[in-house]
């Protein structure tokens, strides 16, 4: 009988452990996965993306403060990388970077040995955006500026390889272009990684706290303009664009946002700001930005908080009302008569 417990007991060990090894085969192994594609998405904030040959995310970067915002609350790494994308697109739009009523556009460049890869992404992307009723324009290649037009045709390489080249020597100077260009893609995507890896360690370290600040003081506005469009609903007059004031307070929420993940922040950091209440809150976002302006179209105002109109009709007891200039003149003019 012990005997055949013993066995029984040998048997669910060896399938829980069996399980957990399948478990553990559907993430990433940081020691043995190999880089194999380069995958950068720019709207305004841009991103780029190391995977697997599974198309599994090994690492990122965020290549602009926008991009730190729209990732301060995002796990990205050891997805696959459209459900990764999925997610960054999504917050960009919750965050306005992607604005329903405006046709986005988005450019997406890839070093790949997988000659698939573009059109996939391309599809998923664009899926993505029909799913949410948002217009957009999509484009293969990448952003493309003069500088990597020109380092591409000069060594004849790709654009996705001219764009590895030019993030590899933003960090490092014991490089030359000369000796990136003859490195492999795969080489060029290990240091990259490594580099996202020391990259997203001090982000989250330094800039993580004012990015998620930012992230919710931003979302807090675009919930106030949803607000107001849930109102104007059922008007099919109603103009449901984003007005003037609607951006200029969120540009104002980025810029201030932008110069504390900067280090130019106006309050010193080793003060105790954590019960701030008169900087707006810990990270001393200033409360004119994150308040209606109360001119704002997009600023909605419960009915119960409105302030009461006055009324043209309502009487006004004699002894209340303030005398005109003629009576006060009058009166002064009695008195030296007197």
């Amino acid at each position: 009988m012990k005997k055949l417990l013993s066995l029984l007991f040998v048997g669910v060990l060896v399938t829980t452990l069996a399980a957990c090894q399948i478990d553990n085969d559907n993430l990433p192994n940081e020691d043995t996965a190999v880089a194999r594609n380069y995958v950068a998405v720019d709207i305004n904030p841009s991103i780029e993306f190391i995977t697997d040959e599974e198309d599994v995310v090994l690492s990122l970067n965020a290549l602009n403060e926008d991009a730190e915002t729209v990732i301060a609350d995002l796990e990205l790494i050891g997805l696959p990388l459209e459900e990764a994308l999925d997610l960054y697109l999504d917050s960009a739009e919750n965050l306005g970077f992607i604005v329903e009523g405006e046709e986005a556009e988005i450019t997406v460049t890839v070093e790949s040995e997988d000659i698939t890869l573009e059109e996939k992404l391309k599809t998923s992307i664009e899926n993505h955006l029909r799913e949410r009723n948002i217009s957009g324009l999509v484009s293969m290649g990448g952003r493309v500026d003069e500088a990597l037009t020109e380092l591409s045709e000069t060594y004849e390489i790709s654009i996705g390889k001219a764009r590895m080249i030019r993030s590899v020597l933003s960090i490092h100077d014991e490089y030359t272009i000369e000796d990136l260009v003859a490195y492999e893609p795969s080489e060029l995507m290990s240091i990259l990684r490594e580099d996202h890896h020391a990259k997203m360690a001090e982000f989250k370290e330094e800039r993580q706290e004012s990015a998620h600040a930012m992230k919710e003081a931003m979302q807090q506005i675009r919930e106030e303009r949803q607000s107001r469009n849930d109102q104007s609903d059922n008007d099919e007059d109603a103009d449901n664009t984003p007005s003037e004031s609607y951006r200029d307070r969120m540009k104002a929420i980025k810029d201030e946002a932008r110069n504390r993940m900067r280090g130019n922040a106006p309050w010193n950091k080793d003060e105790d700001t954590d019960n701030d209440t008169t900087t707006g809150g810990a990270f001393g976002f200033d409360e004119d930005a994150l308040s209606p302006d109360e001119n704002d179209e997009d600023a909605f105002v419960p009915e119960e908080d409105q302030e009461p109109t006055p009324d043209e009709d309502a009487i006004i007891p004699e002894e209340d009302l303030e005398p005109t200039p003629d009576e006060e003149d009058t009166d002064e003019e009695n008195t030296q008569n007197t």
